[in-house]
């Protein structure tokens, strides 16, 4: 893998992420939404300046870290998964900081079917990631049970992917049928849960089943 080209493409869209919050900035209204309920409706605001920094900052600070992460990691594919996770970690938030800023300037932009098809799409990329991860400190699940067996890791995280995968397919058709948004967000959650929860569940009967622990 070529770190540098991924590297140079999260540093892009930083920089096309700054040039675009300095462009915002001017046209924002004095509230700015911040934050919706499950019926996507707005129920907090926030100032022009928090909002234009909050998301972007936070999006540096996730992307950095796991920067440092593979910088200490010794496993060469777990590094390079990280520094991937950097950049499509820094072009999902920076995609949400874009939806919502043209949402707060008026922009016909629905906000539930945007996340519900941004979730899922994520969810195709670490569920495809997730499929050749070896044991690691940093990604995957890392429950006892994973750690303490191999086979339980590799079994598990094959499962994960899969189940990940499925996931964010059913939020992106989800994001393309007409339904309230209470029913778009439930769904959305609810597959995201179980495609977690299901590689969890036979990451422990897995285990127990190869060490006969009653």
């Amino acid at each position: 893998m070529k770190r540098q080209y991924w590297m140079l493409a999260t540093g892009m869209i930083y920089v096309a992420l700054g040039v675009f919050c300095v462009w915002a900035y001017p046209a924002l209204p004095d509230q700015v939404p911040s934050h919706w309920n499950i019926a996507g409706e707005v129920d907090a605001y926030s100032d022009p300046l928090t909002s234009s920094l909050f998301i972007p900052l936070f999006a540096v600070g996730v992307s950095s870290l796991m920067l440092i992460f593979a910088r200490i990691e010794k496993n060469q594919n777990v590094a390079d998964a990280l520094i991937i996770m950097s950049t499509v970690m820094a072009g999902f938030m920076g995609s949400l900081h874009v939806v919502t800023t043209a949402i707060a300037l008026g922009y016909p932009v629905v906000l539930e079917r945007t996340l519900s098809g941004m979730m899922g799409l994520l969810f195709i990329i670490i569920g495809r990631m997730m499929y050749h991860i070896p044991p690691n400190g940093f990604f995957g699940i890392r429950t006892y049970w994973t750690l303490a067996n191999p086979v339980v890791w590799t079994e598990s995280h094959q499962l994960a992917s899969r189940w990940m995968i499925g996931s964010g397919v059913v939020s992106i058709i989800l994001a393309l049928i007409p339904m309230s948004p209470v029913l778009l967000l439930s769904g959305m959650l609810t597959s995201m849960l179980v495609a977690v929860a299901v590689p969890m569940v036979f990451a422990y009967r897995r285990f127990h089943q190869l060490t006969d622990i009653k």
